[in-house]
């Protein structure tokens, strides 16, 4: 038997000796089952705050939607979008046609409103990215799109269905905690990113 022959043999008994001996192989790190730990890890909850920016916008443009629906109905489903002038000469025109005052002033209510969200549209999306960028823990994101939203509906309620002095200032109070929030959000997302290097060029 040659050296050659030798040399095969013996690596056969030692790959043979080790199928039936696993220990003796250098076992690589298993992965981790994050299905089993993640009820566990308070790192590990899942960050639904990016779906906030989408709950936002529709929450934002759906009074535009229902201001249209509401006039055109009025107007037995004829819907112009052309502008007609200022204000006060669109509501000449649509007494004219028949729609009623109320009709009216809820038609300019209701687009007040999503105008006036949609302002708020850029801070709010800027905060959550910004705090997802920072890594800040998915629930406390979470926690924070929950509190804006839930603000901005008692907001939007009161917009709509309030008409006295208090309910002004109220909206006023809803109006400002919320974009404080946001506010205080972007600082401690700033915080955590003062020492961080985010992108590498």
């Amino acid at each position: 038997m040659t050296f050659a022959q030798k040399f095969q043999l013996s690596i056969g008994e030692c790959l043979l000796k080790c199928e039936y001996s696993p220990h003796l192989l250098l076992q690589p790190p298993q992965p981790q089952s994050y299905d089993r730990d993640m009820s566990c890890d308070s790192n590990m909850y899942p960050n639904y705050s990016i779906f906030g920016i989408v709950a936002f916008w529709v929450l934002s443009v759906a009074p535009y939607f229902y201001a249209q629906f509401i006039l055109a109905r009025s107007r037995n489903w004829h819907y112009e979008n052309d502008p007609v002038g200022t204000p006060e000469k669109e509501a000449e025109l649509n007494s004219k046609r028949g729609v009623p005052a109320h009709i009216w002033a809820s038609y300019q209510k209701h687009t007040a409103l999503a105008a006036d969200s949609l302002v708020d549209f850029p801070l709010f999306a800027s905060a959550v990215i910004i705090g997802t960028v920072a890594a800040m823990e998915p629930d406390t994101l979470n926690l924070y799109v929950l509190i804006y939203l839930a603000l901005r509906v008692i907001f939007w309620v009161i917009y709509i269905r309030g008409s006295s002095l208090i309910c002004t200032y109220i909206k006023a109070g809803l109006w400002l905690a919320a974009n404080t929030e946001l506010l205080f959000w972007i600082y401690k997302s700033g915080m955590i990113l003062k020492h961080r290097q985010v992108i590498n060029i």
